[in-house]
């Protein structure tokens, strides 16, 4: 692992156990924060956690056009843990800790958070898990091939797993 790499959850998981390990996050980092009410980093640590983990209880529960109470909560939650999480990138920055990165999604969930509190339209009715899933599976492809012959080996070796699905969705309905 090199000096500018940072260790993240990769994109096997799925959404809804990243939500339960979410919340167990949530739980155990506050348990920790309890333990220390002095202690700063903690404080924010868990309250960073707290506000993603309400954001989505408030999204999942809410209907394709979210009440007004719920779009200024979980638009206010929303805002809250970006900005504690950009807060925690500093403190762990100046320090030559790489434990938080603020990546792009960051800018987008800032638009989610706006665009909630604007047009009170529940974001869930418009995820992309298909497309997302689909990117998954051609980048783990791309992870086997050299680089140089990779945009090849990228249509061949998904040719070949369109093939296999179509031969075992034939024996599938053969057998019915």
């Amino acid at each position: 692992m090199g000096g500018c790499e940072y260790a993240e959850i990769g994109s096997r998981y799925k959404a809804s156990r990243v939500k339960v390990l979410l919340w167990w996050i949530t739980r155990k980092s506050q348990e920790v924060a309890d333990a220390s009410p002095t202690n700063a980093l903690l404080q924010v640590l868990a309250t960073c956690c707290w506000a993603l983990q309400r954001f989505l209880e408030v999204i999942d529960n809410a209907g394709l056009v979210v009440e007004p109470e719920e779009a200024a909560e979980g638009s206010s939650t929303l805002w809250a843990h970006v900005r504690l999480y950009a807060w925690l990138a500093l403190y762990c920055s100046d320090r030559k800790l790489l434990l938080f990165k603020v990546r792009p999604k960051a800018h987008y969930l800032c638009h989610v958070a706006m665009s909630l509190s604007q047009t009170r339209l529940n974001f869930n009715a418009f995820h992309t898990f298909d497309e997302e899933s689909f990117l998954g599976k051609i980048k783990s492809i791309c992870q086997k091939t050299h680089g140089s012959t990779m945009t090849q080996r990228i249509y061949q070796r998904y040719c070949l797993c369109l093939a296999l699905f179509l031969h075992h969705q034939r024996q599938i309905d053969k057998s019915v």
